[in-house]
């Protein structure tokens, strides 16, 4: 019985050992969590501000948060980010309708950076959304 060969490839919290006769190769996971977000100016007339977050693989939408006195709302939302995730995030004025800010979509490389996500809106409403890699990994994308 012929053995064949694993090939150890460089240092990486998100590359694992490959055996090179294997045709696919399961993408790079990490743990993510959605900490909090922020919005950057508050409604100028002091109106009641609710955000709704919706990530996709497999879409799934969280919310209403509600803003605190700071313009901020913890999250705490634990997920598998395998290549990207495609974040929208929505606000509701005063318990209204929804209103669409902005979509992004993150990949591993962008999450890495361990920089706040920027979502700008129209009429100067922007948030970020503050976030940290979880040690460990993932067992499977979620």
């Amino acid at each position: 019985m012929e053995v064949k060969p694993t090939v150890q490839l460089p240092s990486s919290p998100y590359i694992e050992s490959h055996n090179p006769q294997i045709d696919e190769i399961s993408p790079p996971t990490v743990r993510l969590l959605l900490k909090s977000i922020k919005r950057l100016s508050p409604p100028v007339d002091g109106s009641f501000v609710s955000v709704y977050l919706e990530i996709s693989s497999p879409i799934e939408v969280f919310g209403p948060f509600n803003l605190d006195s700071s313009n901020e709302a913890l999250l705490n939302i634990e997920r598998c980010l395998q290549i990207s995730l495609t974040l929208t995030l929505c606000q509701s004025i005063n318990s209204g309708a929804r209103e669409f800010i902005n979509r992004q979509t993150v990949s591993i490389t962008d999450v890495t950076s361990m920089t706040p996500l920027v979502f700008l809106g129209v009429n100067d409403v922007s948030y970020t959304l503050n976030y940290e890699i979880l040690p460990g990994g993932c067992a499977s994308a979620l």
